[in-house]
């Protein structure tokens, strides 16, 4: 029961974490490392697959963020 609470507290310090920070402040290698967490909780059958989506989905979107600034920076060269 105790490993099972640890689980618990390793997703909702994620989940804390998602909510107390912002979009383009989130890094690429945080939540890698937070997509990896997830995935080891998922594979001792704690069901967050809900969490694991919108981590691929905040991924994508820092990744849309990033080439979004690129492509300002390329364009106010021009």
């Amino acid at each position: 029961m105790q490993c099972r609470l640890s689980f618990l507290e390793i997703a909702c310090g994620i989940i804390q974490k998602l909510q107390a920070v912002k979009l383009e402040d989130l890094k690429e290698l945080e939540l890698q490392e937070m997509l990896t967490s997830v995935s080891d909780l998922e594979s001792v059958k704690l069901q967050i697959s809900w969490l694991h989506k919108r981590l691929d989905e905040i991924i994508e979107a820092v990744q849309l963020l990033k080439h979004s600034s690129i492509l300002k920076e390329d364009e106010g060269k021009s």
